[in-house]
């Protein structure tokens, strides 16, 4: 993990890191009945915990070549929990979806700086849990081509947003097309995610307002079963 971050009206801030790596783990749960194709899991990823060093700069700060305020951040990525399924519901056609929940309250970035120029504000912050929900239908068009469609959603949970995290829930869609011939799998998808509006602060104070936001992303992924 290692960031760069600027917010000129909080005293012309600016801070940057020294990249730092942690280490976590992933362990699951999995039932499945083929003949029906179902499936459900339960996986569980671990918060990582990194310790980075951080050097700050403001008005306050003298400019280089001086070095800066150097201090220690501590960072710890939430842990998060993924409940999924699968399910035949008619001749090669699965309903398929999830419920993602990911503990970003307990998610802060408070460099001691910024922390002393804003009273205690962090730079990075989310007042509550996300739980994301994903349902989608897919069709075996023959043995070798399948599409996909699936829809996601996230709550919109109000109040202020972090500045350098300006998004309140979202909706998307997806499209996914498979290609297999054995042993080589490959597989494409392309989402438009509408993204929630959010007000940001300084101190309790409006900051900003992002409004009428939205993504495009497109993903492939091969692979090879021996």
């Amino acid at each position: 993990m290692s960031a760069t971050a600027a917010i000129p009206f909080v005293g012309g801030y600016s801070a940057t890191t020294v990249g730092d790596t942690g280490l976590g783990y992933v362990v699951g749960v999995a039932y499945e009945r083929k003949e029906l194709a179902q499936r459900v899991s339960l996986t569980y990823n671990s918060a990582i915990e990194h310790n980075i060093s951080t050097t700050e700069r403001s008005a306050l700060v003298p400019p280089p070549p001086s070095p800066g305020l150097v201090s220690t951040t501590t960072v710890e990525t939430p842990q998060s929990i993924n409940l999924e399924f699968q399910t035949g519901v008619a001749p090669d056609t699965l309903l398929f979806g999830g419920v993602r929940w990911v503990e970003w309250s307990k998610f802060d970035i408070s460099p001691a700086h910024y922390a002393a120029l804003t009273g205690g504000a962090s730079l990075v912050s989310y007042a509550d849990d996300v739980f994301t929900y994903n349902l989608g239908v897919g069709r075996r068009l023959n043995e070798t081509w399948s599409v996909a469609a699936s829809a996601t959603y996230e709550k919109a949970n109000g109040g202020f947003a972090s500045n350098l995290g300006p998004t309140d829930g979202k909706t998307s869609l997806g499209l996914g097309v498979t290609y297999s011939n054995s042993p080589m799998k490959v597989t494409a998808g392309v989402s438009y995610t509408w993204i929630g509006d959010a007000t940001t602060s300084v101190g309790g104070a409006l900051a900003g307002s992002f409004t009428d936001n939205s993504a495009l992303a497109f993903g492939m992924k091969v692979g090879f079963n021996f």
